[in-house]
């Protein structure tokens, strides 16, 4: 990797539509920063402790993941801020609402990720300093 790329904000991702994951990283390449996906559950600490990100994206219905078993383990790992932004099914909102418990900075419906990937997207690389604390009506 060129020593250009190793300077840019990392942005982690679990995400299970690789279209969308197609534009998560566009969106992230506008802002300055790239994206590394996390293809496996077990990969998740080692990634955060090599690339420092500064947000970890996270799809709440991406299989095989026990998010509530993560996020933990991802933040222990980061040694520093970790924004945590999730997304999920808006028919799902009990799996929202447990990620919001779980600790998520900022939790929303897929269709307000796809509507508002960099302007959210632009936040969590802030590290959220210009979203809510608590989620509104919009997010979901």
């Amino acid at each position: 990797m060129a020593a250009h790329e190793q300077a840019k904000p990392v942005v982690l991702a679990v995400v299970r539509d690789l279209f969308f994951g197609n534009r998560i990283a566009h969106a992230a390449e506008a802002l300055g920063a790239r994206v590394v996906f996390v293809r496996q559950r077990a990969d998740l600490p080692r990634l955060v402790a090599e690339h420092r990100p500064r947000a970890l994206l996270l799809d709440l219905a991406a299989p095989g993941w026990t998010w509530a078993d993560d996020l933990p383990a991802a933040r222990a790992a980061a040694g520093g801020p970790l924004y945590i932004l999730a997304f999920g099914p808006h028919a799902q909102a009990d799996l929202l609402r447990a990620a919001r418990a779980a600790g998520c900075e900022r939790v929303v419906a897929n269709s307000k990720l796809a509507a508002a990937l960099p302007t959210l997207l632009a936040a969590a690389l802030r590290g959220g300093s210009s979203t809510p604390a608590e989620p509104h009506s919009a997010d979901l």
